[in-house]
C-alpha cells in the first residue's frame, strides 16, 4: 500500500484527527530528510483539510500546526527537526523506509504526547 493510500484509509477509518500526524510526518520527511511520501498536491490538500476542520480536530499535536491557519500558509519549514514529536519522526521514517537518526547535537529535544 502506498503512503497516499494509507493516508486515505486513515482519514476514512479514523477521522480528520489523523490529518495532523500525516502533515507532520510528510513535512518532517520533506524538510529534514529530503524524502517525499506525498505529492505537493496531496500535501496541499491535506493542509487545506486541516484548516477547514480546525475546530473539529482534537489531536494532541494540533498546536504544532497552528501556523496553517495563516492565510495561504501551508509550509512547515520553520519547525526545527528536534521539535517534531519523536513518535511522528519514528513513524515517518518507518513509512518512508529510511533509518531513524538522533536529533541534532545541542538541540533542545522534547517529546510531546
Amino acid at each position: 500500500m502506498t503512503p497516499a493510500q494509507r493516508l486515505k484509509e486513515a482519514l476514512t477509518t479514523q477521522g480528520v484527527n489523523m490529518a495532523v500526524p500525516w502533515v507532520l510526518m510528510a513535512s518532517y520527511l520533506y524538510y529534514h530528510r529530503d524524502t517525499t511520501i506525498l505529492t505537493d498536491q496531496q500535501f496541499d490538500g491535506l493542509t487545506k483539510l486541516v484548516r477547514a476542520k480546525w475546530s473539529e480536530i482534537t489531536h494532541f499535536h494540533k498546536d504544532l500546526l497552528a501556523c496553517l491557519l495563516e492565510q495561504d500558509h501551508s509550509s512547515l519549514h520553520h519547525i526545527p527537526e528536534a521539535a517534531y514529536p519523536q513518535r511522528c519522526r519514528s513513524a515517518a521514517c518507518r513509512l518512508a523506509e529510511i533509518p531513524m537518526r538522533d536529533p541534532p547535537v545541542g538541540s533542545r529535544y522534547r517529546t510531546l504526547r
